[in-house]
């Protein structure tokens, strides 16, 4: 099961709703039954759902645990919950720098988020190529540690992932449901 972006996915959907059984939370969601199933069986279990009922093939769950905007991860040591438990993801922790900051060179991002250089270019490589942020001085494009980003589409507070889809590269926003294409030219490293 793949903890991204199908439990962020999940949860974002199990909080609009409220109360849903499992097959409308997976048409809602749009991912896979046995993936929602396995999902909302771990998060009852650990009581963020209360099974209240079934219908006639599914189970129907209701809310009673929101901690967050971050959706609770599933391993084999149990629940991360990063919204109790804090320790965010790299991509977590630089888009809520990005957020904070609004203007930043990559020098900036890395030590607010404590993220490696390269870790912190290829995300800021990615929004750049999808409008999330703008390199506010072009002629600076040959020297990174003189450029300059803005954030131009600050959606929310959950971050934006890349993803595969085959050989297209897009951008998920969790926060709009929405996803961008990745344009050909770079726009962080020229």
């Amino acid at each position: 099961m793949k903890k991204f972006p199908q439990h962020q996915i999940l949860w974002q959907s199990m909080k609009e709703l409220g109360t849903f059984n499992t097959e409308r939370l997976q048409k809602d969601a749009q991912v896979g039954l046995a993936t929602t199933v396995a999902y909302c069986r771990h998060l009852r279990n650990a009581g963020y759902l209360l099974l209240i009922g079934k219908d006639e093939r599914f189970p129907i769950y209701k809310m009673v645990r929101d901690t967050g905007v971050y959706a609770p991860v599933i391993d084999v040591d149990g629940i991360f919950d990063p919204n109790i438990q804090g320790n965010l993801d790299p991509k977590a922790r630089m888009w809520k720098a990005i957020r904070i900051l609004k203007k930043f060179t990559l020098a900036d991002l890395q030590g607010t988020a404590e993220v490696p250089s390269k870790v912190a270019w290829k995300y800021v490589n990615f929004l750049c190529r999808t409008g999330f942020l703008h390199l506010l001085n072009p002629d600076a494009r040959r020297s990174a540690s003189k450029r300059v980003y803005m954030l131009a589409r600050n959606t929310g507070p959950i971050s934006p992932t890349v993803c595969r889809l085959g050989k297209r590269e897009q951008v998920l926003d969790f926060n709009t449901k929405t996803y961008y294409d990745v344009h050909l030219e770079v726009a962080a490293n020229g």
